[in-house]
Formats: C-alpha cells, structure tokens, sequence
C-alpha cells in the first residue's frame, strides 16, 4: 500500500530516447471515525461530547463510504490503476510525481478534509500530471481550479450547515407570529 508500488500493467511510450510510463494512481484517504455506522453509535449529551455529536451529524449528512467500495469502485473504472490508502505517516510524495493521472477517491460527495491532500498533490504534481476525482457517489470529474473552488464553497456549506441555518432561522421566528395570528383567529 506505499506510494512506491507500480501497477503490474504500465503502458511504456518512447519518447526522444527516454521512457515515460504511464500510470494511475487513486488516492483514498478516510477522515472518518471508523467505529461510526449508522444505527450503532451512541453519544451521550453530558460533558463536552457536542463536538463529537457535530463531526457526527457532519458525517451523517455526508454518508461516506468505506474503503473496501472505494477500492471495488477504483478497479472497476480504472482496473489498471494502483490504489493508495494514505494513513498517517504514508508518503506518497514519489507516487505523486511519477503519475501521469492521479484520482482522489473522496468517501463522501465533497471531499470533506481533502483540503491538506489536495494542495499536497496540487503542488507536486508534473504538470502533465491529471488529476481526477472520483466520489462515494461514482462521479468522475476533472480537478480544475474552477472544480476546486466550487468544492470549498459545498464543504464551508455542509460544515457550517449554513442552508439548514437558514432555514431554521426563520421559521421560528414566523411560528410564533403565525400561532398568535391562529389564536386571534378562533376567539374573533
């Protein structure tokens, strides 16, 4: 599982009396607490548990997936592809470099704490290098500078529950008003 592996089936092309091989690597990270699965984790609401009850309704909303779909997912689209689980301590600073497509395989829809892995890969990359994104949801789409920023905005949106924000905000300001104005309307 070091970035020092090569796929078994690397495409050689001659170029000007050097080789370049051609090879793909995908990228797995999980940021996730692995003892959460739906239905069997408890949190208590005593002490200062509401940070870990945060990172959970965070990781409930963003249903990630687990490393053994990611991995089916990864050899299914591309078989020839070399997989990386980066752990800590993994480096994958010379896998970076010698990839000619390199795919991060987000768990969930946004990539939610790709963040530190993104500009890692961003800033070592060749720059013939491409570098893809391959979701929990089986989307592939290109990691352009465009893609990227539209990335932050969904992941300050889904870490801020910004949209549930405002929604909530005003609705219990109007419920009021609205069960004051159905009471004055029965006793009129």
């Amino acid at each position: 599982m070091g970035g020092d592996e090569k796929p078994q089936n690397a495409i050689i092309y001659p170029m000007k009396n050097k080789t370049m091989t051609h090879t793909t690597i995908g990228i797995f990270y999980d940021p996730w607490n692995p003892d959460w699965e739906i239905g069997k984790t408890r949190v208590r609401l005593h002490g200062f548990r509401l940070c870990q009850l945060y990172r959970q309704v965070i990781w409930y909303k963003a249903r990630p997936r687990r490393e053994k779909y990611m991995r089916q997912l990864f050899r299914e689209k591309f078989p020839e592809g070399t997989f990386i689980h980066v752990k800590k301590g993994t480096d994958i600073y010379h896998a970076i470099r010698r990839a000619t497509t390199i795919i991060l395989l987000y768990p969930d829809a946004n990539g939610l704490g790709f963040n530190w892995l993104e500009w890692l890969i961003l800033g070592n990359k060749q720059p013939f290098t491409n570098v893809k994104v391959l979701n929990g949801r089986r989307r592939l789409f290109v990691l352009s500078h465009a893609v990227y920023l539209q990335l932050m905005l969904r992941r300050f949106m889904e870490r801020t529950m910004l949209a549930e924000l405002l929604t909530i905000i005003p609705f219990v300001i109007i419920s009021p008003v609205l069960l004051l104005y159905d009471r004055w309307r029965r006793h009129a």
